[in-house]
C-alpha cells in the first residue's frame, strides 16, 4: 500500500473534479416568478441555454450578435457552414467564426455597410426581428406597426421584419404600447422569441443526440484533424469529419456506443466505448500523441496493384487509409501495438473486407516501411484495381497520360501530374479535377472540351500547355480554402466562377472571359497576372470581394459591379475603368499604408519582441478603418497582446493590417519574432507536468530503464531539495529539472516517476508502451474535467495548485489513504483539502454544485433521504445537527444512482469507477 499513495493525488484530484462538474439540471435562483421562467427552464433542461456559476440565469442581461446567432443555430440544429466569412471583424480562430459562417450559409444574417458583422455588439430588437423573419421566411409587412407609440424609431429596413414577427406572434410590444426597436434584446426575450419561432415552424425544443468535442495536442487545439466514428468494436467507418479552426468536431448520432479516432499526418488519438443517449449531446475530448507512420503498397492475389482500396488497421481502435493510383498508402497509427489489417476489394465495396494480415507488430513512433500487403482477392483488370468495377462508366484516368484522342468524361481524384510528357492528349468530353482540399494537380499537354475544378489546395492546380476549348468551371462548394488555378502557356475560352478562387495567369497563360456567377456571392475572387478578357459579375451577386494581386492588370470589368463590396488592391495593380470611382479612396489608403508602422515597447525590436506591441487602429481620416490579424493568436493577439511561448523556442508571427476606405482596401504585413520563455513543463498544469515526464520516459535507453528500476525504491520522499533534483537527473529525467518548478512539484514528479517505474517490465519498449498508455488515459480524463470547469472561470493553474496541495497532504500523512478503505479514503482526502485549505475558486464551484444537487433532488425520496441534513460546509447559516458531506454520503448516493440504471448518470458513475480502477493499474496492491 505504501507505493500506491504516490499516485493517489492524480486519482483523487480527478474524482473530486468529476463530482463538482456533473451537469445536474436545476432551477435558476433568479427566475422564480419571472415571465419567461417556463421557457428558460425548458431550454436549460435540453442543454440549449446555460446559466452562470452563481446559479443565476441573469434573464435581463443583453445578448451579443454572435451569441444570438449561436443560439439560433443550436435551436434550429443548423450546422452546415460553408459560406466564407467576408466580414472583416470575423476571423478564423475566434469562437464565433463557425457560428457566423453557418448563419450566413443559412441566409438569415447580414453585415454592416463597412463590411463588419460586429459580433460583440449587443443585438437590438429590430435586428432580432429581421433575423426571425429571414429564418422562417415570413412575409414582410408593415401592417400594425403604426400602432406602437414609438413607431417613428423603427428604421425603414426593419419595418417589414417587425411587422412580420408581431403579426406572427413571435414578438410583442411592451405594456406602455412601445416596441423599443433600438433596445438590446435580453437573454429572456431571446429564448422566448426563438422558442415561439421553433413552435411556429412545427418543431419541438430538442437536442440532436451525438458526440462533440475538441482534438488537442499538448493542450493546444488542432485544426483539420480527421475524426472518424465507428460502432463500438467495429472496424467500419460510420462517419468522418475534419476539426474546425478551434479543433472542434461534432457528429449527429443515434443512441448507442461508439469508438472514435483522431489523426493528423503524424499524430493519433482515440476513445473507446463512448455512450450516446437519446436527445443528449455527449462531450468527448480527444488527445493526440506521436504516431507510428506506416507506408506500403497493396497487391491482389495476382500481384496486380490495388488502387483506391480502403485498408483498416485494427487494434482497438481502428485507423483507416486508402491506396492511391499506384496502390501505395500511408497511415498514422498508435505505436507499439499489434494490428489486424483488412482490405476492401474496390470492385466489391459492399462485401466484407479481406483479412490481409493478423498480428502485424508496429514499433515505436516514427516512420516505418511495411512489406507489400497481399490481398486474397483479385481486382478486375479492366478497372486496374480502381474503384467501382461492375461496368462503371468512368474510364481509367491513366489513359489521358498517353498522346492521342480519348473519348469520355474523366475524373482526377488524387494529387499528381497528368497528361503526356510530350505530344498532346486530346479529350473529347470533360475532365473533372477533384483531389480534395489539400490536393495538388498539374495537367500538361492536354486539349479538352470542358474542365471542372471541384477541389484543390491553395498551392495549386496548374495548367501547362493546356487548351480548354469551351469552358472551365470552378465550384469547390464548401471547401474552406481557396483553390489556386495557374495557367502557363495555356488558353481557356471562358472561365465560370461559382465559388472562392485564386486565378493566376502566369507566362503565356489566359483565362479568357471570366463570368462570376450568382453562386459566388459573398466569396473572395483573387486575380493575379494579366486579364485581357472581360470579367463579368452576374446579377444577384452581393458581398463579393475582388482581390487584385501584385502586378495584376484587369482590362475590363462589367455587369453587376455594385455587387462588389470590397476591392483589395496591391500597390502595383491596375484598376479597370469600371472601378475608377474608388481611385481617390485607393490613393488615400495607399498613403496610410506607406506611413503605417507598429510600435515596440522599450528595448524590443522587430526580431526581439518580449512585451505587448502597439497596433494603430485610428487614422486622421475618420472614414479609414484599420484592422489587424495575427498569424498566431496564441503568441500575439489581434490587439497586440504578447504571450511569449513557453515551449518550442522563439516564434515568428505575421501581423496583417487591413486598411479600408469605402470599397478600396490595401494590405500591409509586418513579420516579428517573439522570444520564447523556454520552460519545461510548458505551463503550470498537471497535464504539462505529465507530458514532461512522458517525454523523459520516451527517451530512456534500455540501460537507463534498468538503472531506474534498480534504484526506484531509493527515490524516497524524505530527500532534501538537492537530493531530489539529483535523483531526477540520475533517473534520466533531466528535462524536468530544466525549469523553475517548485520543490513541491519536483517531489511530486519524483514520486510519480517512482510509481510509474513499478508498472514497467524488463524491456524498455514494452514498459514505455504500457506506461504511456496509462498516462494518456489520465491526461484525457483530466482534460475533459478541466474543460467542464472552464464555464466556471476555473483555469488549469488553479486545478494544478490544488493537485499539488492534495498530493502533499497525502504524502505527509495528513490525509490517510489505506488499502482497506481505498475509495472512501480518496474521497475524504479530496474533500478535506478542498474545504480546509486555500482553494476558494474550486470550493465555490463544489459548494454550488452540491447545493443545486440537493435542490434538484429535493422531491426524490431516496436521494433526499441520503442528503437530508448534509451540507457541503458548515457556516453561520447551518442548522443544529447539520453534517458536512463526506465519502460515506458520496458512496451512498453513487450506489443509489447505480441501482436506477439511468443513462443520465452514466458519465458520473463511469468516471468515478474509471479513476479508482486506474489507480489500481498504476499501483497494484502487494
Amino acid at each position: 500500500m505504501k507505493e500506491r499513495k504516490y499516485l493517489a493525488i492524480l486519482l483523487s484530484l480527478c474524482l473530486v473534479l468529476s463530482l463538482t462538474t456533473v451537469a445536474f439540471a436545476a432551477t435558476f435562483t433568479d427566475l422564480q416568478g419571472h415571465w419567461a421562467e417556463g421557457q428558460i427552464n425548458e431550454w436549460s433542461a435540453k442543454g440549449l441555454a446555460g446559466g452562470y456559476a452563481d446559479g443565476t440565469f441573469k434573464p435581463n442581461n443583453e445578448v451579443s450578435r454572435a451569441e444570438f446567432v449561436a443560439l439560433v443555430n443550436r435551436a434550429f440544429a443548423l450546422n452546415n457552414g460553408g459560406a466564407a466569412n467576408s466580414f472583416t471583424d470575423v476571423k478564423e480562430g475566434q469562437w464565433y467564426y463557425g457560428e457566423v459562417a453557418v448563419a450566413k450559409a443559412a441566409g438569415y444574417i447580414g453585415g454592416y455597410s463597412d463590411g463588419t458583422f460586429r459580433p460583440n455588439q449587443a443585438i437590438s430588437r429590430q435586428e432580432a426581428a429581421n433575423i426571425l423573419t429571414r429564418l422562417l421566411k415570413l412575409q414582410t409587412t408593415t401592417a400594425g406597426i403604426d400602432a406602437f407609440a414609438d413607431a417613428s424609431q423603427i428604421q425603414a429596413w426593419a419595418q417589414g421584419g417587425i411587422g412580420a414577427v408581431v403579426n406572427s406572434g413571435l414578438m410583442h410590444g411592451f405594456p406602455d404600447n412601445t416596441f423599443r426597436p433600438l433596445k438590446s434584446i435580453t437573454r429572456a426575450e431571446a429564448v422566448v422569441s426563438l422558442d415561439r419561432a421553433l413552435k411556429a415552424n412545427g418543431k419541438e425544443v430538442t437536442v440532436q443526440s451525438g458526440i462533440e468535442g475538441k482534438v488537442t495536442l499538448n493542450g493546444k487545439a488542432i485544426a483539420n484533424a480527421v475524426v472518424r466514428v465507428f460502432q463500438a468494436d467495429s472496424f467500419k467507418v460510420m462517419e468522418e469529419a475534419k476539426t474546425d479552426s478551434n479543433g472542434n468536431y461534432k457528429f449527429n448520432l443515434p443512441k448507442g456506443k461508439y469508438d472514435l479516432t483522431a489523426s493528423t499526418d503524424s499524430e493519433v488519438g482515440y476513445k473507446s466505448d463512448v455512450k450516446v443517449a437519446d436527445n443528449q449531446l455527449t462531450s468527448q475530448a480527444l488527445t493526440l500523441e506521436k504516431a507510428a507512420i506506416l507506408s506500403g503498397d497493396l497487391e491482389d492475389k495476382d500481384k496486380r496493384t490495388v488502387k483506391n482500396a480502403t485498408i483498416a488497421f485494427t487494434t482497438n481502435p481502428t485507423f483507416v487509409t486508402t491506396t492511391d493510383k499506384d496502390g501505395k498508402f500511408k497511415v498514422a497509427v498508435l505505436a507499439n501495438r499489434d494490428y489486424t489489417v483488412r482490405a476492401y476489394n474496390p470492385d466489391e465495396k459492399d462485401k466484407a473486407p479481406d483479412v490481409v494480415i493478423e498480428g502485424l507488430k508496429v514499433a515505436a513512433a516514427g516512420k516505418q516501411q511495411l512489406a507489400t500487403l497481399k490481398a486474397h482477392f483479385a481486382v478486375k483488370s479492366s478497372s486496374g484495381g480502381g474503384g467501382g468495377g461492375g461496368g462503371s462508366s468512368t474510364p481509367a484516368i491513366d489513359v489521358i497520360n498517353q498522346p492521342g484522342t480519348h473519348t469520355g468524361n474523366y475524373t482526377i481524384t488524387t494529387s499528381g501530374t497528368y497528361g503526356p510528357a510530350s505530344g498532346t492528349s486530346t479529350i473529347v468530353g470533360s475532365l473533372t479535377i477533384n483531389p480534395g482540399a489539400s490536393g495538388e494537380v498539374t495537367i500538361q499537354n492536354i486539349d479538352v472540351d470542358n474542365v471542372t475544378v471541384s477541389s484543390g489546395a491553395s498551392n495549386s492546380i496548374k495548367f501547362k500547355k493546356v487548351k480548354v476549348k469551351q469552358k472551365l468551371t470552378v465550384n469547390t462548394g464548401n471547401q474552406a480554402n481557396s483553390v489556386r488555378i495557374v495557367t502557363e502557356d495555356s488558353s481557356i475560352t471562358v472561365t465560370k466562377v461559382e465559388s472562392k478562387v485564386i486565378l493566376e495567369a502566369a507566362q503565356g497563360g489566359s483565362f479568357g472571359d471570366v463570368a462570376v456567377e450568382a453562386a459566388a456571392a459573398g466569396q473572395q475572387i483573387e486575380l493575379r497576372g494579366t486579364f485581357n478578357g472581360t470579367v463579368t459579375v452576374a446579377q444577384g451577386v452581393q458581398g463579393l470581394t475582388l482581390n487584385l494581386g501584385s502586378g495584376t492588370t484587369l482590362a475590363n470589368l462589367a455587369g453587376n459591379v455594385s455587387g462588389i463590396s470590397n476591392v483589395v488592391v496591391a500597390d502595383d495593380a491596375t484598376l479597370p475603368p469600371a472601378l475608377n470611382e474608388i481611385a481617390a479612396d485607393l490613393d488615400t489608403v495607399r498613403n496610410v499604408k506607406a506611413n503605417l508602422n507598429i510600435t515596440f515597447a522599450n528595448g524590443d525590436t522587430v526580431t526581439n519582441v518580449t512585451q505587448n506591441v502597439t497596433l494603430p487602429t485610428v487614422n486622421a481620416d475618420p472614414n479609414v478603418t484599420i484592422t489587424w490579424a495575427s498569424s498566431n493568436t496564441d503568441v500575439i493577439t489581434n490587439d497586440g497582446t504578447v504571450k511569449r511561448p513557453r515551449v518550442g523556442g522563439d516564434k515568428t508571427v505575421i501581423l496583417t493590417a487591413t486598411i479600408k476606405k469605402g470599397k478600396a482596401t490595401v494590405i500591409k504585413t509586418f513579420t516579428v519574432t517573439v522570444k520564447g520563455v523556454n520552460l519545461v513543463p510548458a505551463e503550470p498544469t498537471l497535464e504539462a507536468l505529465l507530458t514532461a515526464i512522458q517525454t523523459g520516459l520516451n527517451s530512456l535507453t534500455q540501460d537507463e530503464w534498468n538503472n531506474l528500476k534498480a534504484q526506484r525504491d531509493q527515490l524516497v520522499n524524505n530527500l532534501t531539495e538537492e537530493e531530489i533534483f539529483e535523483a531526477l537527473r540520475k533517473s534520466g529525467f533531466e528535462n524536468i529539472t530544466n525549469t523553475n518548478i517548485t520543490i513541491e512539484e519536483a517531489r511530486f514528479a519524483l514520486a510519480t516517476i517512482r510509481g510509474l517505474a513499478h508498472l514497467g517490465r524488463d524491456n524498455v519498449g514494452d514498459s514505455v508502451q504500457l506506461i504511456s498508455g496509462e498516462i494518456e488515459k489520465l491526461k484525457t480524463e483530466f482534460s475533459e474535467v478541466v474543460t467542464k470547469l472552464r464555464q466556471y472561470n476555473i483555469n488549469q493553474e488553479v486545478v494544478y495548485k490544488y493537485g499539488i496541495d492534495l498530493y502533499t497532504c497525502i504524502l505527509q500523512g495528513d490525509c490517510k489513504v489505506t488499502a482497506d478503505n481505498y475509495e472512501k479514503d480518496l474521497y475524504n482526502a479530496a474533500l478535506y483539502v478542498l474545504r480546509d485549505r486555500q482553494h476558494p475558486e474550486l470550493k465555490t464551484v463544489a459548494k454550488l454544485t452540491f447545493d443545486r444537487l440537493k435542490t434538484y433532488h429535493s422531491q426524490d425520496s431516496a436521494l433526499s433521504g441520503i442528503l437530508k441534513g448534509i451540507v457541503f460546509e458548515k457556516d453561520e447559516n447551518s442548522q443544529p445537527g447539520d453534517v458536512e458531506v463526506d465519502a460515506t454520503v458520496i458512496m451512498l448516493a453513487k450506489k443509489e444512482l447505480e441501482s436506477r440504471n439511468d443513462s443520465a448518470y452514466d458519465s458520473l458513475i463511469e468516471t468515478l469507477d474509471f479513476m479508482v480502477n486506474l489507480s489500481k493499474t498504476f499501483m497494484p496492491l502487494n
